[in-house]
């Protein structure tokens, strides 16, 4: 049998081979390069591994030094896009603070703009040139005003999230089929097996697929057909939900319900229903650190998905590439399962 290949002698280009990917594709793999997709990162370094492939640090060094001029780690303007006017207008003005102190951690100036301000989106180009942007991250947008194309094809751009409205350019976004099905897997353990689910209702929306996805996946393996409680599907402004929870609640009987934010658990408790002595609460989406110790669930990581997003948007300057080129890249990022009051265990 032929002796196995010394690993100082296995070459990228070795590893490329055996990954099925290119050398540059190979290359940015093992630099962890968020332009890459993350299961192409995690093939390239699984195969470099086996195959025992150590780095040239010499050759390192000189990737380093070729980038070094050319990247924006300081005094970079980013231009964060909401719309204002919309329905999670508070929320993205709330994600702003923190992203906005996130930037100023990476050497970034991160820009407040409200795209219901300007009437057409040539307009709103015209002032991000005006003031300097040199790429974009845009907020949870389920509507906007008019489409982003020509922000997406003129400027680097990522979307921290995704609803109705989904921009033309690579995504950032809180894994929510894992935090399903991870707090689903929780709910059991803890001895809950009447799993009541309300969505917002985002018809054709990417983050809806997740959710829904996770939910059957879930639910078609719930061995008695009773426990699987149909969603509720909840206006996305919660609008007359009295009259859809109530009678919701009276057919189905759940003892625990799994929702979005810390909302629902407050307009149930608002009908006069106990949390969790009259039915628990846990949910999929955390996103305030105010609400950590307040509702049990999964803690979206806000910090960790712009510090991505912004990562991200640097190598896209860098290297001039516009969102419009990547539109077709989605990176899903983890959170942590936390505990508190409103998911006891069950006796």
């Amino acid at each position: 049998m032929a002796a196995a290949k010394k690993s100082s002698s296995v070459t990228l280009r070795d590893v490329a081979k055996k990954a099925g990917v290119g050398l540059a594709t190979a290359s940015r793999a093992m630099r962890d390069d968020p332009a890459t997709k993350q299961a192409t990162r995690e093939k390239v370094k699984k195969v470099a591994a086996k195959m025992g492939y150590r780095p040239d640090p010499g050759m390192t060094h000189l990737i380093e030094r070729r980038w070094q001029g050319k990247r924006h780690q300081k005094d970079m303007n980013v231009g964060y896009i909401y719309n204002g006017a919309g329905e999670t207008g508070d929320v993205c003005r709330a994600e702003y603070q923190i992203y906005k102190n996130v930037a100023h951690e990476m050497g970034y100036a991160l820009l407040e703009i409200d795209m219901s301000h300007f009437p057409t989106s040539s307009k709103l180009l015209q002032r991000l040139r005006v003031q300097g942007v040199e790429g974009v991250l845009f907020g949870v947008m389920p509507e906007v005003p008019y489409r982003l194309d020509a922000v997406c094809k003129n400027l680097p751009a990522v979307s921290m999230s995704v609803s109705r409205y989904r921009p033309k350019c690579p995504i950032i976004i809180h894994d929510e089929f894992t935090a399903i099905t991870q707090v689903w897997d929780k709910l059991h353990e803890m001895g809950y097996r009447r799993i009541g689910v309300i969505l917002p209702d985002y018809p054709n929306s990417f983050t809806t697929d997740l959710r829904q996805g996770a939910i059957l996946n879930r639910r078609i393996q719930e061995p008695s057909k009773k426990n699987r409680i149909p969603i509720l599907y909840l206006d996305a402004r919660a609008i007359g939900f009295p009259d859809v929870f109530e009678p919701w609640f009276k057919n189905h009987r759940p003892d625990v319900v799994i929702g979005h934010g810390d909302q629902i658990s407050k307009r149930i408790q608002a009908l006069g229903y106990r949390v969790p002595e009259d039915i628990a609460y846990g949910t999929y989406n955390i996103w305030l650190e105010e609400s950590i110790g307040k509702v049990a669930g999964y803690f979206r990581d806000n910090k960790s998905i712009c510090t991505k997003g912004l990562q991200l948007l640097n190598m896209m300057v860098r290297t001039s590439r516009v969102g419009a080129s990547n539109s077709d890249m989605v990176e899903m990022i983890s959170g942590e399962w936390i505990d508190a009051p409103t998911l006891p265990k069950k006796i």
